[in-house]
């Protein structure tokens, strides 16, 4: 059990036992001593609470700090219909919090959940539950609940910026190895690789500077990331080197997609003099696992090929 844990389990019977003794009325001078621990512990931000969920859900004590976080009147709701907390948990949390009330849930480690509060805003918590059983089965759970959205945030963007190339604004070569890796040994999918390659850049680096070539680093950059999705994942692995990881494709929509960069790339070619010239090699897969490696290698072979390709056109 965590630190936390214990903590709020300890806060909790507190409230209990001093409002137990409130509301017996016993010695007043008790009631005058108990009165000003009761309001500091009950003033704490974190959602605290001890609830039956056997035989069915019901709250013995349940903080109001809940208010606060997700809005007025959420106590009262709650208090009256238990139930209804699902309600407010984001659809890809139900099922750890379903697990949480039937017993099924490891206790030892907190979870994270998402909340929906009155504005419609989902903000992340860190959940700590300890279990009570009563003859064998689970008869209760004393929680609570801290409000981690700041922390999951910069967590994020912490991310975000160990994943991404600064200069393209892409995914980096060590975000898209590292899906490589989840698809060769993890996930089975059909799968596709486009391997670009910038011809001539450091050509253009040398006769007009490396701002230039940035510019067309950039623009390279924007016309393939208009292609970025949840199954097309688009990286920047090289100075001049692009990707598209093409994820449950079928052979025909990998070929369209194909058509669609080369058009997006001829069509930004015919409005300026600042041309963007790529190579472009693709090869495809029904089944990812123990292949990756391997159809990367190839697709950059096919982009060798086609760059040698458009050298020996230029000396026709």
């Amino acid at each position: 059990m965590g630190l936390l844990a214990v903590s709020s389990l300890c806060i909790i019977l507190v409230i209990i036992v001093i409002k137990t003794i409130l509301e017996k009325q016993k010695l007043q001078q008790q009631v005058d001593l108990l009165k000003p621990l009761l309001h500091a512990v009950e003033n704490i931000h974190d959602i605290t609470y001890y609830g039956e969920v056997s035989p069915k859900m019901k709250y013995i004590y349940l903080s109001k700090s809940i208010d606060e976080v997700l809005g007025a009147n959420t106590y009262e709701e709650q208090v009256k219909n238990p139930e209804n907390f699902f309600d407010f948990l984001h659809p890809d949390d139900l099922q750890v919090s379903h697990q949480k009330v039937s017993g099924l849930l490891d206790y030892s480690k907190p979870i994270q959940i998402r909340l929906r509060n009155k504005n419609g805003d989902y903000i992340w918590f860190e959940e700590y539950v300890t279990p009570i059983y009563k003859d064998g089965k689970l008869n209760a759970l004393i929680g609570v609940l801290r409000n981690v959205q700041e922390k999951r945030v910069l967590q994020q963007q912490l991310e975000y910026k160990a994943h991404v190339d600064t200069m393209s604004g892409l995914y980096n070569r060590e975000f898209f190895q590292a899906k490589m890796k989840h698809f060769d040994q993890e996930e089975n999918a059909p799968v596709a690789i486009i391997v670009g390659d910038l011809n001539d850049l450091k050509w253009t680096n040398d006769q007009y500077g490396h701002l230039q070539g940035d510019v067309i680093i950039k623009t390279a950059s924007t016309i393939f990331n208009q292609f970025s999705s949840d199954q097309v994942i688009v990286s920047r692995i090289g100075g001049d080197e692009f990707t598209l990881l093409v994820t449950y494709f079928n052979r025909f929509e990998v070929d369209q997609l194909m058509e669609k960069i080369v058009f997006e790339i001829e069509k930004y070619n015919a409005t300026t003099t600042s041309s963007v010239n790529v190579s472009l090699g693709c090869t495809y897969s029904e089944n990812s696992l123990g292949r990756m490696e391997q159809l990367f290698c190839e697709a950059d072979q096919i982009m060798y090929a086609q760059k040698n390709l458009n050298k020996e056109a230029m000396f026709v």
